[in-house]
């Protein structure tokens, strides 16, 4: 009877031994599988910051979406407008200077549909007696400065009313290249998620005490101000993949990232770490961040400074508290940051087995 018992406990331990490591086999199957389908880019990080001080000599000629003149004259009129992005925020530039008037900028989140305000002309705050005529542009947030101020952003949430929101805002007409530049989070623009396939629509005016007034970019194609009836039109999401397009203006680049597809921080002293080779093509600051892949941040390394070539990173599986992360897939997002303000970024999915 004892012989029988042991040999009913070991079958039960071989049952339940043998289920937990078929479980496992599939856990790593299925793990494998996904990592081969998941796209690399599942996070984006920036490519270019704009340094918001008012002075528009560092943006990029690619980035200047409306070339009003070109003559460099920009005392009383509008001289360009310039429209990119990161990761986190969009930037609007405008290229101007005035002596006693105010500066208009009107932004449709979401050009082509139906939402937003064509009629402005009762609004509660910088009642510019602004109308839209043209097809498609219904502006969704707006932009007031008077006479070089820093200026403020709005929220446009009724024909009649406007709400400030938080966003970065200067004007510098003693710089080089004088104007406003504004820095406005997508978090604030899309508080639901960036939306796939985004198409902004950009109007700017210069204004008088009562209306928009003297010069507009782009430049009205029959109407008199301040009723607009153009706008210029940004893609942000060409593929539609729900994140902003990455960009690129230089060679700076991160050539290369290898890692294991694989690793098991389990304290066995056997594949417990993660090493991250990074290839860059100049000089850079890294940066190493570790998201779930239900898009939560659970771990960022120290930034470390590299010359051109590789750069080893590790990460020890862990969080931010240094507990141990249970099994599942992590997209690793690797950026860098050159002296010139680029930044390039690259995204690796990484499974944790234990």
């Amino acid at each position: 009877m004892a012989d029988q018992g042991r040999m009913g406990m070991v079958s039960k331990l071989n049952t339940v031994f043998g289920k937990r490591i078929l479980s496992l086999c599939f856990f790593s199957s299925f793990l494998l599988h996904l990592l081969f389908l998941i796209t690399p880019e599942a996070a984006c990080e920036p490519y270019h910051k704009i340094t918001i001080d008012g002075n528009l000599g560092d943006w990029s000629a690619g980035e200047k979406i409306v070339n009003d003149s070109g003559d460099g004259n920009v005392m009383d009129k509008i001289d360009g407008l310039y429209v990119t992005w990161d990761a986190d925020n969009l930037y609007i530039g405008v290229n101007y200077k005035i002596d006693g008037y105010g500066m208009m900028l009107y932004l449709d989140t979401d050009y082509g549909s139906s939402a937003g305000f064509d009629d402005l002309t009762k609004i509660d705050t910088w009642d510019k007696d602004a109308k839209f005529s043209a097809a498609g542009f219904k502006p969704d947030f707006m932009y007031g400065s008077w006479d070089g101020d820093g200026g403020n952003f709005y929220k446009i949430t009724s024909s009649v009313t406007a709400s400030w929101i938080s966003a970065a805002c200067a004007t510098d007409f003693s710089a080089d290249v004088p104007g406003t530049e504004i820095a406005i989070g997508w978090d604030s623009l899309f508080p639901s998620g960036f939306t796939a396939g985004t198409r902004l629509a950009v109007f700017a005016s210069l204004c008088d005490g009562s209306s928009l007034a003297i010069d507009g970019v782009p430049s009205n194609i029959s109407a008199a101000l301040p009723e607009v009836d153009t706008c210029t039109v940004v893609s942000c999401d060409t593929d539609s993949n729900g994140v902003p397009d990455r960009l690129s203006s230089s060679n700076f680049s991160i050539s290369s990232v290898r890692m294991p597809k694989i690793f098991s921080p389990n304290s066995d002293g056997m594949n417990d770490n993660l090493d991250i080779i990074v290839s860059l093509s100049k000089s850079a600051v890294v940066y190493i961040k570790a998201y779930s892949i239900e898009g939560k941040k659970v771990w960022q390394g120290t930034s470390r400074l590299s010359e051109a070539g590789e750069l080893t990173m590790t990460w020890n599986g862990r969080d931010f508290s240094n507990s141990m992360l249970k099994n599942g897939i992590y997209i690793m997002n690797i950026r860098a940051a050159n002296s010139s303000g680029e930044e390039v970024y690259e995204n690796k999915a990484v499974a944790i087995v234990k």
